[in-house]
């Protein structure tokens, strides 16, 4: 059996113990955003801000986004996507943003038409 000195023990228990802070810090952080998941999200996170989504579609960056102005995508909002699955009345999930909530009335260029 290898003998452990003092020196050895003292850091193993100083990296177990901080791991294990660590650890119990992400998970409470985990289990608050599970339990408080109606947040409304974020235009300026980078998967939102990378598909150019608002949640008005009026405002739109029509630079990037021309086709967005023809009057065939007049409908083509959060409501009428095949990833939007509606919470109440104003608001819903996407499966491409994650557990936030989008206005319906939103618009990415990742837009799906229900079929």
């Amino acid at each position: 059996m290898k003998r452990t000195n003092r020196k050895s023990f003292l850091r193993t228990s100083l990296l177990l113990g901080g791991g294990l802070f660590f650890t119990g810090k992400i998970l409470s952080e985990i289990k608050e955003k599970a339990e408080n998941p109606d947040t409304i999200l974020d235009e300026n996170d980078p998967t939102p801000n990378a598909l150019g989504f608002h949640h008005d579609a009026s405002k739109t960056d029509f630079s990037l986004y021309p086709e967005r102005r023809a009057k065939t995508q007049k409908d083509n909002i959060c409501k009428n996507c095949q990833q939007y699955q509606r919470v109440d009345e104003r608001w819903g999930r996407c499966s491409i943003m994650g557990a936030n909530l989008v206005s319906q009335s939103g618009w990415c260029s990742a837009f799906t038409k229900k079929m």
